[in-house]
């Protein structure tokens, strides 16, 4: 039986030991992403996707990366970023990853 699969890992810097996580025998490849707001309506993500293919701009990611006061923000992975940026413009915002905690024990 072959299993496949999908996994997509949103990072905002990709560091030598990470890339070398992705290849323990895993194929894969880097999209541009761009994080834009989208209200909490239904619809919103679908104007957003016909902007993008008004434009010629082809969706490789979806992904929400956070929601607070109605609004969620979303990392879109596209093929054409200057344009995605472009046509979106209205749209866009910072997005960063949270700091992980450090883990130890107390002695």
């Amino acid at each position: 039986m072959t299993r496949q699969g999908q996994l997509c890992r949103v990072l905002q810097e990709v560091t030598y030991p990470c890339r070398l996580s992705f290849t323990a025998g895993l194929t894969y490849h880097e999209v541009p992403v761009v994080t834009v707001w989208l209200e909490d309506k239904p619809g919103t993500a679908a104007k957003t996707a016909k902007k993008l293919a008004d434009a010629g701009v082809n969706i490789e990611l979806f992904a929400p990366v956070q929601y607070t006061d109605g609004k969620a923000t979303i990392a879109i992975g596209v093929d054409k970023i200057e344009d995605a940026r472009r046509v979106l413009s209205d749209q866009l915002t910072e997005w960063t990853v949270a700091e992980p905690m450090p883990a130890g024990v107390a002695h």
